[in-house]
């Protein structure tokens, strides 16, 4: 677990291995993600297609390229989904992720 101290930083615990980090950089991952999707005033289709193509390790989940995919039949949607995978795709250097999931997108749809 991720532990104050007395200083008011935040370190490792010492029982939690590995695991504690993993989950704290996941949870603050998701926690500034959700901020931004509301800061930024993005759509539910948005948000999803932003969550798909994120910066995290491993693919897109597949019942969220579905999502993805139904929702390219409603103009409007299809509009909000390639504004946000067109700028996925110019994305570069440490986000290397988001070009390459908005192309596993695209080739999903």
């Amino acid at each position: 677990a991720v532990v104050s101290t007395q200083s008011g930083h935040y370190g490792r615990d010492s029982r939690c291995g590995i695991k504690g980090w993993v989950f704290y950089s996941s949870t603050m991952t998701t926690l500034r993600r959700n901020l931004k999707n509301t800061v930024n005033n993005y759509t539910d289709i948005q948000c999803k297609v932003r969550e798909a193509t994120c910066n995290e390790p491993w693919g897109p989940a597949s019942s969220v390229m579905t999502e993805i995919a139904d929702a390219t039949h409603s103009v409007v949607d299809f509009s909000e989904i390639m504004t946000i995978l067109w700028k996925r795709v110019n994305d570069h250097g440490k986000n290397w992720r988001h070009v390459y999931k908005s192309l596993v997108v695209l080739d999903y749809i």
